[in-house]
């Protein structure tokens, strides 16, 4: 599902500490909540969004150096970096994608111009809303018609059950894992 991925650097802290009170401040005018982030042990600093609209949380974690970093480095400090941060708007429509998107165009032309976005939806780069639209109703009903096929043909239960849909996915992911073996 529609996923915004982005990543760049902001090494001036002024201008990264300057970024992160704006964040707070829109957080609070959308009714969200924020978590204000300084973790040594991460070496991260920063700050979460925490949308109630459906949207993933939206970070802003940044390391000495002012890269950005995904929520995972946070989470689970100490492993590879991740640079690219993703953010699903897919199940909170087309207005909070177009939103979401305006969010990092601001940032990118206030704060971060080194700030590199992909939209799967490639809204960011046309800005049409009937595309985009069009783009979420395609893949709503791709999603649905796969969700109809597993329940009614691949994991068909005469009791209604998830037992038999357990049993294809397992059956599935066995026969894959016997194919690479080969």
């Amino acid at each position: 599902m529609t996923t915004v991925h982005y990543h760049g650097t902001l090494s001036d802290r002024q201008r990264r500490e300057a970024l992160i009170c704006e964040l707070a401040a829109c957080a609070k005018d959308m009714g969200w909540s924020s978590i204000d982030v300084n973790d040594d042990e991460a070496g991260l600093t920063g700050i979460v969004l925490q949308p109630t609209n459906r949207l993933d949380p939206i970070p802003f974690l940044f390391d000495a150096e002012g890269r950005l970093h995904a929520l995972g480095d946070l989470l689970m400090p100490g492993g590879e970096p991740i640079f690219y941060v993703a953010v699903k708007t897919h199940y909170a429509g087309t207005d909070a994608h177009q939103w979401f998107t305006r969010l990092l165009r601001h940032i990118k032309d206030t704060f971060m111009p080194s700030l590199t976005v992909t939209d799967e939806s490639e809204y960011w780069e046309h800005q049409d809303e009937a595309k985009l639209k069009a783009y979420f109703e395609r893949l709503n009903r791709l999603s649905n018609a796969l969700a109809d096929h597993l329940r009614n043909d691949v994991a068909r239960s005469p009791e209604g059950g998830t037992d038999n849909l357990i049993e294809c996915i397992t059956r599935a992911a066995e026969m894959t894992h016997c194919q690479e073996r080969s």
